[in-house]
């Protein structure tokens, strides 16, 4: 299964990033500091230069995930991006460095899924790091889209990003304020979410190709 070239937008991204710096942000770092992201990043920084040795750098740090896609979800982009890297086809390796990312967004909805919500902490940070590789990899090529289109996808996305947000609970201040988690909900906005984002990719490779 192959990610088709596509997307002539992101080799534009580099310049209108959004850069969700912070603290507490993601795992203990930083959006400037995802190394999934900064893999990203580095992989369209190459091909725009034209540096296939410092895109091949970037397509090995970002082995780790390929391996948890297989795992997870039984699908290997590696093949597709070697052959990219190998031919030197940047917008094909650009669009499946994109489709990683994307899979990437689904991985940690089906994390929480999975442990439905028991661990507000992790819960949060999988879902802060699904949004900005949203917001940063994806977003563009929606808003493309709805402009061509006349759809308000984006926006829906936004808002089913918030509804996640919301399901999470709080785990409050030494108990008080506390609000329960609502995993039912979780998993209706992150269904929505996929179908959404399934829609405006349609040449990505999807978890149930």
């Amino acid at each position: 299964m192959r990610a088709s070239p596509m997307f002539p937008r992101l080799f534009a991204l580099l310049a209108g990033v959004l850069l969700l710096a912070g603290p507490g942000w993601g795992y203990g770092y930083t959006a400037d500091e995802d190394p999934l992201l900064a893999s990203f990043r580095s992989a369209l920084q190459a091909v725009r230069a034209g540096d296939w040795q410092q895109a091949a750098q970037a397509l090995e740090d970002s082995r780790w995930q390929l391996d948890e896609l297989l795992d997870d979800f039984s699908l290997d982009l590696a093949p597709t991006l070697n052959e990219a890297r190998d031919t030197q086809d940047a917008r094909g390796f650009a669009s499946a460095f994109a489709n990683l990312v994307y899979l990437a967004t689904l991985q940690k909805f089906l994390w929480n899924n999975k442990e439905e919500l028991a661990d507000f902490d992790a819960g949060r940070a999988r879902l802060v790091s699904a949004r900005a590789y949203y917001e940063e990899v994806l977003a563009g090529n929606v808003q493309s889209r709805d402009a061509a289109t006349g759809t308000e996808l984006h926006d829906e996305l936004l808002a089913l990003f918030e509804d996640a947000r919301r399901s999470l609970g709080s785990p409050g201040l030494f108990g008080v304020g506390a609000e329960a988690s609502d995993p039912a909900a979780f998993k209706a906005a992150s269904q929505a979410i996929a179908e959404r984002l399934k829609r405006c990719f349609p040449s990505f490779v999807h978890p149930d190709s």
